[in-house]
């Protein structure tokens, strides 16, 4: 059960004078889109735009009859999110475990930044030539039970013949097909990336066109 406390308000000492008012609750929450490149956890590759949000304590002050509110210098928090994940954040609530972000400041300190992220490409080879080790070794064992059987001598020659034959196979196309799936992959970020960003620069041209409209259309009212 959460504890009732009463906001703690101190008089200022600055020539307009006024209050300052302070509650271990307040605080502010703040959505800033970044331009500048940003290895971000969750995604793989690197962005040039991207969106922080902080959350930071907050005071209420208050001088000639006016109100106003002001964060400490340093966010309890702040997080960053690709423009996907922003996306994914705010169009999924009370679904799952939450989104991916990347904390960049917490309780008055930054934090450590991320290095480049590695070859995807490189990850998905090496899982890949696993696969092609466990597949012979597997067909090798099934070569050694087709020579234990009982079959004819022709039977087992056949099918020990198949299983090499397969194993072969396996190898000689594994490198192939990996090299086209590398490349295909990459085109396809690219392009993602191209999509992405001409999106997001329309919206935003969209969005500011709307503003300046609408400031028109309130100053022909006025």
């Amino acid at each position: 059960m959460r504890m009732i406390e009463e906001p703690i308000t101190v008089e200022n000492d600055s020539y307009f004078g006024g209050t300052t008012t302070t509650h271990p609750s307040y605080a502010q929450i703040g959505a800033s889109r970044v331009q500048g490149g940003a290895i971000l956890y969750g995604s793989d590759f690197q962005h040039q735009n991207y969106i922080t949000i902080r959350i930071a304590s907050s005071k209420l002050n208050r001088s000639l009859s006016r109100d106003w509110h002001s964060e400490s210098t340093m966010p309890y928090i702040e997080v960053a999110l690709s423009e996907a994940q922003w996306a994914t954040f705010v169009s999924s609530m009370n679904q799952g475990s939450g989104t991916c972000c990347t904390m960049t400041g917490f309780n008055g300190q930054w934090i450590n930044g991320l290095p480049p992220n590695k070859s995807r490409k490189e990850q998905y080879r090496m899982e890949a030539d696993q696969n092609l080790i466990d597949a012979r070794k597997n067909l090798a064992k099934l070569a050694e039970a087709i020579e234990s059987s009982k079959l004819s001598k022709r039977e087992k020659e056949e099918m020990i013949s198949l299983a090499n034959k397969s194993s072969r196979e396996i190898s000689s196309s594994m490198d192939f097909v990996m090299k086209q799936f590398g490349e295909f992959m990459e085109n396809t970020v690219e392009k993602a990336k191209v999509e992405v960003n001409a999106y997001t620069t329309s919206t935003l041209m969209r969005a500011g066109l709307d503003a300046i409209k609408g400031g028109q259309l309130h100053l022909g009212e006025e």
